[in-house]
């Protein structure tokens, strides 16, 4: 049997291994930085919208619109608190911990 089959099927990667690349770790950062800038903009437009219902005097179909925009953003808003205060960073925690 040859030696070098052994050790170079022994050095290759599996899908068990994960390779980080730099391009990985700077998507990953891009990706975190787009989750972060949303999740602001979203948290600013969601209690916008609130302060302009109580303080603007709308017409009906205005008012109707602004109702709508504020029970989507609503929804937005709710996953946003959910995923960084919610299962989520406990999870990411949990994998923090897992990697030291």
């Amino acid at each position: 049997m040859d030696t070098t089959d052994e050790g170079a099927a022994a050095q290759m990667p599996t899908p068990e291994t994960k390779v980080e690349t730099p391009d990985k770790a700077i998507q990953a950062s891009r990706d975190g930085m787009i989750q972060k800038v949303l999740a602001i903009l979203i948290f600013i437009g969601f209690f916008s919208c609130i302060g302009a219902l109580m303080t603007l005097d709308l017409p009906d179909a205005g008012h109707d619109v602004l109702l709508v925009l504020i029970g989507a953003l609503g929804g937005a808003f709710g996953a946003i608190v959910n995923y960084y205060f919610g299962s989520s960073s406990g999870s990411a925690a949990k994998t923090a911990m897992a990697r030291v």
